[in-house]
């Protein structure tokens, strides 16, 4: 599926990429299903459409989502089917940063509480970098 969206402008699948950190500054837009990326992307403010093609048999089969994520406040909008998918990339209201901003802000406080070290500048100065 990945090869298949990856024919779309703009769309680069980084699924064989070992380490993506360094893109997530320029992202216009994270298209991801349940991966915890996002909230990496929350530090850049990175808009996030949630494709959850599977997400019935993936609640049901694969694993149970935590129960705390039921109450957190929405970061991007989630679409089910490929059709949704497009159109929503085709409205194009997705790549806008203030569409679920205040979801957003909201988890980065939760996820990256301001005050908390920042793991790599810590490695870093242990590093004398």
């Amino acid at each position: 599926m990945a090869r298949d969206l990856a024919k779309y402008p703009f769309i680069v699948d980084i699924s064989s990429r070992e380490d993506i950190y360094d893109l997530l500054p320029d992202l216009a837009l994270m298209i991801t299903d349940y991966s915890s990326l996002y909230i990496d992307g929350l530090l850049f403010d990175v808009p996030v459409l949630f494709y959850r093609f599977d997400e019935h048999w993936y609640a049901e089969a694969c694993r149970r989502t935590y129960d705390y994520s039921r109450d957190l406040p929405e970061a991007g909008r989630v679409v089910t089917d490929f059709e949704s998918l497009y159109e929503e990339l085709d409205r194009g209201h997705c790549f806008d940063r203030e569409c679920h901003r205040k979801g957003r802000n909201s988890q980065r406080h939760q996820f990256w509480s301001p005050g908390l070290p920042m793991s790599f500048e810590v490695i870093n100065q242990h590093l004398g970098w």
